[in-house]
């Protein structure tokens, strides 16, 4: 694989595991559900059913977003766009992890 496309989506992936964990530790009002949370997130990382369920999570949120804008049309393409860019994120982390094996 490219080494600047190896390096730009663990860098991706890192910045999605920060800001969950700060938009947490905001909604929670604790540092230690910041620090929790993001140690929980890079050490899931390595496991593949988190993937896909980190991949489900963006496409609830696509859905999220296309049911503000009251469009079927955004209802249904932003949650597949969503989930493959998710998935595209994390999933190149377990495939990057798996060639490492």
């Amino acid at each position: 694989m490219n080494p600047i496309l190896n390096f730009l989506m663990l860098w991706m992936a890192s910045m999605q595991n920060i800001v969950i964990s700060i938009a947490a530790g905001f909604y929670f009002s604790s540092w230690w559900v910041f620090g929790i949370v993001l140690i929980m997130l890079f050490v899931l990382a390595e496991v593949e059913f988190f993937v896909y369920l980190i991949a489900i999570c963006y496409g609830f949120i696509g859905y999220s977003l296309g049911n503000l804008f009251g469009s079927t049309g955004a209802m249904v393409v932003l949650p597949i766009i969503f989930f493959l860019v998710g998935f595209g994120i994390n999933g190149s982390q377990l495939k990057e992890k798996n060639e490492e094996e």
